[in-house]
């Protein structure tokens, strides 16, 4: 009897689908609701996806269309908040705004003083990034853990412009988020999956340059392409440096934990509300000075590093513009922090090494097996346990050069012939990845000519280089000599010390 029940049951359902599929394949655009309401009643979900598919051919839309017609998403409850906000009702100035927020962040974290600006007018940035060409991100970093990043990240929250403060993104998230939301990204603990996370470092290293700033998705569904945007500011805190990559389109921002004698000043809970003024200030000024952030002059400090001159421009227009002792300190924490944070990639600090090691030998070639020895014997440097605690080798070594279109070849030198490099090999990557050796003014290392005998005491001066200082001194005349030796040290354009040159100097 059961069975019986079954069967007719199954071929009831199945005699009604099959109905229902018939009059889907004869349904047009014009009377399909009927259908709709006929799908979302019956029970089995797979047969209703089934019938979704069928309808979505029929109708020619994307499936994902009747999906959400037969099972509507509910709202979701975790939604997070984008904080809107209204800009301050009358003009304010620019100078004590950035004062208002350095001070706030002086009093919460321990940070150098040169990163205290730059943080403080990356703030300002988080407003008025729309007036730019470039948008450096913001990198916190530490040795170690309890150094104040979290902290710091809870301070900026409370004085960005959107903040969304987060850890642990996945690559969608990211760019779903900005395209949506246009926020301020503050993400936390970035050490734990960033740097094994090529796709990731690849979406926020795109949101760098303002015209590159998107990437590009094809949809699950249609198979279209769709275009993200990943134009927003960005800040990113985690233990240990940045990918090199993400470090060059940063402003960093190195933290330390603090003393016994260091004191700061705990986050309270209603922080963001007690800045939320503040907050409307620094839009008001964002929009009052949206078109003259685009036309300031200024005059950038010389870095060595076009990169670095790029993420710091905008920071030294808002300083600019804002006036005061601004400008002044944004240069001088721009030259404070690059000339720290700069750090060499590991291919620039080999060629460093490289050409350290061309200066110190008497020959302009030098074997694989030498140049790999010398490498290994420098001090503080990773060549000695390059490879997993293991020195560098001599392939190891050709992998880092080939980028570089740097190859060793056979050379021969007197009667020997090795396989080797040539200094004339490196002439381009060094004047293309290194900062350029400041010439040396020729030293003159022997007394000066002495003055002819004169009647009376001469005025002589004499600059110390050093210090800048012009002294004048007054010395006995001495009889007039038939000439002098002058020994000069002069310098090649690759930083070589050449040899000493003697001049007669004749009376």
């Amino acid at each position: 009897m059961e069975t019986k029940e079954f069967n007719l049951n199954v071929a009831l359902s199945e005699l009604a689908e099959r109905t229902l599929s018939q009059r889907i394949a004869e349904t047009t655009t014009k009377d399909y609701q009927h259908l709709i309401r006929e799908i979302i009643g019956v029970a089995d979900p797979i047969d209703r996806d089934i019938l979704c598919k069928k309808l979505a051919k029929k109708l020619d839309v994307p499936v994902d269309t009747i999906r959400n017609v037969i099972n509507p998403q509910k709202e979701s409850t975790n939604n997070f908040i984008i904080e809107e906000i209204e800009p301050w009702k009358e003009q304010v100035n620019g100078n004590a705004i950035l004062s208002v927020i350095h001070s706030i962040i002086q009093k919460h974290v321990v940070l150098e003083p040169p990163a205290i600006i730059a943080t403080t007018l990356w703030v300002i940035l988080s407003y008025c990034y729309d007036s730019f060409r470039i948008l450096p991100l913001l990198g916190i970093t530490s040795p170690e853990k309890r150094c104040g990043k979290t902290t710091l990240l809870e301070v900026l929250a409370g004085l960005v412009y959107k903040p969304v403060l987060a850890s642990n993104l996945t690559t969608s998230v990211v760019f779903r988020t900005i395209e949506k939301f246009k926020p301020c990204l503050l993400i936390d603990e970035a050490d734990t999956f960033l740097k094994d996370n090529e796709e990731l470092r690849g979406v926020l290293n795109s949101g760098h340059t303002r015209k590159a700033a998107f990437v590009i998705r094809t949809n699950p569904n249609s198979f279209e392409p769709e275009r993200f945007s990943t134009w927003t500011p960005k800040v990113i805190s985690l233990i240990g440096r940045l990918p090199d990559t993400v470090s060059d389109r940063a402003i960093n921002a190195k933290m330390k934990r603090k003393t016994a004698l260091e004191k700061v000043e705990r986050v309270t809970q209603d922080f963001d509300d007690q800045h939320l003024g503040l907050r409307r200030q620094i839009k008001r000024w964002a929009a009052d000075n949206e078109e003259n952030l685009k036309s300031v002059t200024l005059v950038m400090p010389e870095t060595g590093n076009d990169r670095a001159t790029d993420n710091w421009l905008p920071l030294l227009y808002i300083a600019t513009l804002a006036g005061g002792e601004w400008p002044d300190r944004a240069r001088k924490a721009m030259l404070a922090i690059e000339k720290v944070s700069d750090e060499d990639t590991l291919k620039q600090l080999l060629l460093r090494d490289i050409r350290e090691i061309f200066n110190a030998v008497a020959s302009d070639r030098i074997s694989s097996r030498k140049l790999v020895e010398e490498l290994i014997q420098k001090e503080e440097r990773p060549w000695g346990e390059f490879n997993r605690g293991k020195p560098i080798t001599q392939n190891g070594l050709a992998r880092l050069l080939k980028p570089f279109e740097v190859t060793s070849k056979l050379i021969r030198s007197g009667d020997d012939i090795f396989r080797g490099y040539t200094q004339n090999q490196f002439i381009d990557a060094f004047g293309r990845y290194l900062p350029p050796v400041t010439p040396i003014t020729p030293i003159q290392t022997v007394t000066v000519l002495q003055p002819t005998p004169v009647k009376d005491l001469l005025d002589f001066q004499s600059v110390t280089q050093e210090d800048n200082v012009t002294v004048t001194k007054q010395r006995e005349a001495t009889p007039i000599k038939d000439c002098n030796v002058v020994t000069v040290e002069t310098t090649s354009p690759l930083g070589e010390k050449r040899h000493l040159k003697t001049l007669e100097m004749v009376g």
